[in-house]
């Protein structure tokens, strides 16, 4: 061990409840698509100039999930690397790989200072929020669904309760009011655009 890396001691509580809340119901889908047999090595390599570092907790979730795995940290604590090069290598049961790789990933990523973005078939304002939430990622991107919906931010912020400023003249067709209110008279309309108003600047009030 370099004077870089923590004691695997000092982590080890932190891993473990981690590993405790990412898996306190198993995984499903791993022990449902991989073979008990099956056996498995996967690296993990940088997409970047960057700093090695946390090998010692990637180590430590690996071993917490199953003792029989080897894993082989290739590049030193506090090493400069390159794009390409292999940081650290697990091989052993491939059930048992998959099981850790999210936690031990996650924890990497933020040691080295690498934000990560999910993209893909998110479509919902909850599922976007889960993801961030969860520390599956550090944002999210939206691609086709944009362009369905060219307001889904404005929406998703309604739907999660976030204040948002916009245009007063956008407020007609703020997505809090219900469909209902779409034919109702201009009066009540305006009516609930005020009461919107004024929770909104409660909103962001309470935010600032």
């Amino acid at each position: 061990m370099t004077s870089h890396e923590l004691p695997l001691g000092s982590v080890a509580d932190l891993v473990a409840r981690a590993l405790h809340e990412d898996l306190a119901g198993g995984d499903l889908t791993t022990e449902a698509c991989i073979d008990a047999d099956a056996m498995a090595r996967a690296s993990a390599v940088a997409r970047g100039a960057m700093v090695a570092c946390g090998g010692a907790v990637f180590e430590q979730v690996f071993r917490a999930i199953d003792p029989s795995l080897v894993v082989e940290r290739v590049a030193a604590e506090g090493e400069r690397v390159g794009d390409g090069k292999t940081l650290w290598t697990v091989r052993g049961r491939a059930r048992s790989i998959l099981m850790g790789e999210r936690v031990a990933l996650n924890f990497v990523q933020r040691m080295i200072g690498i934000a990560t973005m999910a993209v893909g078939q998110i479509t919902e304002p909850q599922q976007a929020e889960t993801i961030i939430a969860n520390g599956q990622a550090d944002m999210v991107a939206l691609g086709r669904h944009l362009m369905f919906d060219p307001h889904w931010a404005w929406k998703a912020a309604a739907e999660l309760g976030v204040f948002l400023k916009y245009p007063a003249r956008y407020r007609n067709a703020n997505p809090r009011l219900s469909q209902a209110m779409g034919f109702a008279e201009t009066a009540d309309k305006q009516k609930r655009i005020a009461e919107l108003i004024r929770d909104e600047e409660k909103l962001s009030a309470g935010r600032e």
